[in-house]
């Protein structure tokens, strides 16, 4: 390990990192969604909103939320269709099939 990679390593140590489950009730981490996959991708906002917020409560497919310290940092999921796939069609080497 170099200096850099062990003060990175000591600062992973002191974050709260976290993970949640998007549910269909949580609008706010919804909205928070809906404006990354706009901004990053051009996906509209309702069509975020209606794939969420049809997701079972307790079931595949499902979206989660990672925070570090309480901040928002980035959220996937597991989908039956990933629709990013309609519009980037080179990211299609990622997917298991």
């Amino acid at each position: 390990m170099t200096c850099v990679d062990i003060a990175i390593h000591k600062n992973i140590d002191r974050m709260n990192i976290s993970f949640q489950k998007v549910t269909p009730y949580n609008k706010e981490l919804i909205d928070l969604i809906t404006d990354w996959y706009l901004q990053e991708w051009n996906i509209p906002k309702e069509q975020t909103i209606q794939k969420i917020s049809s997701f079972p409560i307790d079931s595949i497919p499902f979206q989660i939320m990672m925070t570090i310290d309480g901040v928002p940092i980035t959220a996937g999921g597991i989908y039956d269709h990933v629709g990013l796939f309609d519009r980037e069609p080179r990211y299609r080497v990622y997917s298991p099939g």
